[in-house]
């Protein structure tokens, strides 16, 4: 499992200069080729959600259109290359709405701004291992199945 976040997505070290993705830019479709390529059936897209804005002391989830048109462009390009993808946007908004948390930042900085933060990581790896349980031990007990099945 790999995890992407939105910004430098220069992942291939064969290319010289990183390059900040732009979604009308090709240059998506050519990283997740080489991840795809790397890694095959191993890769899956961990989709970090940009954190949500404070505007007038208030939570703010919406979407920009700029993040929006990027993950819709990276969902369409994994969809395309059989990548699965796990998407946090609702998982973070949940804890939040639910602990008043936020996955990003820290008490010395701007509230829901920049890294994530201790909740971030756990909430981030309760949904990577309830992936792990459901899709991937799933299909690998199926596969033992089908072979012990056969002969």
């Amino acid at each position: 499992v790999i995890m992407i976040l939105k910004g430098n997505f220069d992942l291939n070290p064969e290319i010289s200069e990183p390059k900040v993705l732009d979604v009308n830019d090709y240059y998506i479709k050519e990283q997740l080729i080489f991840l795809k390529s790397r890694y095959g059936d191993n890769f899956t897209f961990i989709y970090l959600p940009m954190a949500p804005k404070i505007v007038n002391n208030t939570v703010d989830f919406s979407v920009s259109e700029e993040e929006l048109n990027f993950k819709t462009e990276i969902f369409k390009q994994c969809n395309n290359l059989s990548i699965p993808i796990i998407d946090m946007s609702d998982d973070f908004e949940n804890y939040y709405l639910e602990n008043k948390k936020f996955a990003y930042g820290f008490d010395n900085t701007i509230p829901s701004d920049g890294h994530m933060n201790e909740e971030g990581h756990i909430i981030e790896a309760d949904k990577v291992i309830n992936y792990i349980n459901t899709e991937v031990i799933e299909k690998w007990c199926l596969q033992i199945f089908y072979l012990f099945h056969f002969f």
